[in-house]
């Protein structure tokens, strides 16, 4: 009977997914292809460069994206089309691997498909009334885990939640692993994954990386402070799977800003990096109370589950990968004609959508029947706060996600 069950609640549970995931592709797909056709949008901006560069592979400073969207474009011959099916199928794609990720992890077939769903609606928190404390605008300001006008932030979440995933495991254990004198104490697959992964998120957006790298190397740094270098070799070792990346990296940096960026403005006014506190913080006079409002869930989470930051490395990693990123906008900025577009955010936001993901994760454990059933009120109502302020995220990202596919301003 209970083996009859299971088989009934996996038909469920892959039925379930396998039709949000066709009603949620349509819908997104509609959103990206209606900004592919207006100008002013990225999607609109890439899809006639695509158009224009539709035979040359490897020569834009995100390949993933604009060469997935070429391959596609050389059967339908239409670059809007092809464009926006890359966006989905990588939209598609973080779904898929936040599934798979939750499900591994908790063994929750049914809540995991409910969450991974729930990690590309998610958002920012807004009101009318928020717009007399500092608050101008939906998004602008406040920023979201979850945009939907930047094709390459969109192609870069799969790949940044598989290399945070392999980050965090490689952290638990890579003492140990790098200094053993045997062979076999080694899981060679994890650290090619990782190297793998990392490579892959660059080339779609290069912004997770630093944040990435950047938490890494304090953490590095720390361990080997803590050890009086004696984890010197493990340390050096971990650092050489990075090793790969950064050469990516100095490719995508001089694509970007290098002599032969296209730009219509000289190069001196575009390219640099400022370090002013708070500077880079623009559309917004509240920044406090917009960090709260990008951050409530996980912040809500972590007030909960603090103890959680000492024994479990994935969830304090994902933290630290979020400090790095605030903290980087909080005090770097883009000189010359680039400061108002504000990319450092980028960083910021996807250090967002990691944060989301441990919370997530957290959740999915909290809401056990069995720790329900016997662990009492109190427990109880801790896991129903959880839930409001998690659902609050998800609604006003379902909300936000209608504004747009009805044609409103992303901001």
């Amino acid at each position: 009977m209970r083996r009859l069950l299971k088989k009934y609640l996996y038909i469920a549970d892959i039925t379930v997914f396998l039709t949000l995931l066709v009603l949620t592709s349509f819908y997104m797909y509609k959103v990206f292809h209606n900004q592919t056709l207006l100008e002013g949008y990225d999607l609109n901006t890439y899809a006639n460069i695509i158009d224009k560069w539709r035979n040359v592979f490897f020569i834009d400073s995100y390949p993933i994206m604009s060469d997935t969207a070429k391959i596609i474009l050389s059967i339908n011959n239409n670059a809007g089309v092809a464009l926006a099916a890359t966006v989905t199928l990588y939209n598609v794609l973080t779904i898929v691997v936040a599934k798979f990720f939750f499900e591994v992890e908790t063994k929750k077939k049914m809540l995991s498909t409910f969450m991974a769903f729930a990690l590309v609606y998610v958002s920012m928190l807004y009101s009318h009334i928020l717009y007399g404390y500092g608050i101008h605008y939906r998004y602008l300001g406040v920023w979201s885990p979850n945009p939907w006008h930047s094709g390459s932030y969109i192609t870069c979440k799969p790949f940044a939640i598989v290399a945070f995933i392999l980050g965090a495991k490689t952290l638990e254990k890579y003492e140990e692993e790098l200094t053993a004198y045997s062979k076999q104490g080694i899981n060679y697959v994890k650290y090619i994954l990782l190297i793998i992964s990392m490579i892959l998120v660059t080339l779609a957006k290069p912004s997770y990386t630093l944040i990435h790298g950047g938490a890494i190397s304090l953490v590095l740094l720390y361990r080997l402070i803590k050890t009086k270098f004696r984890n010197i070799k493990a340390t050096f070792l971990l650092g050489l799977c990075y090793l790969p990346t950064l050469l990516v990296l100095i490719r995508q940096n001089y694509l970007i800003y290098g002599e032969e960026a296209e730009t219509s403005e000289p190069l001196q006014e575009v390219s640099g990096i400022g370090v002013e506190l708070f500077r880079g913080w623009k559309y917004c006079d509240n920044i406090p109370l917009a960090i709260i409002l990008a951050a409530l869930f996980p912040f809500v989470m972590l007030i909960i589950h603090y103890r959680e930051i000492i024994k479990n490395r994935l969830y304090a990693f994902s933290w630290e990968i979020y400090l790095v990123g605030l903290v980087s906008v909080l005090l770097l900025y883009e000189t010359g004609v680039r400061e108002d577009h504000c990319n450092m955010f980028w960083g910021y936001m996807i250090g967002l959508l990691i944060v989301y993901v441990s919370s997530l994760l957290l959740l999915i454990n909290d809401t056990n029947l069995k720790y329900l059933i016997y662990n009492g009120v109190r427990y109880r109502v801790v896991v129903c706060i959880e839930w409001i302020f998690m659902l609050a995220h998800l609604l006003s990202g379902l909300l936000y996600f209608y504004y747009i596919y009805i044609g409103q301003s992303t901001n």
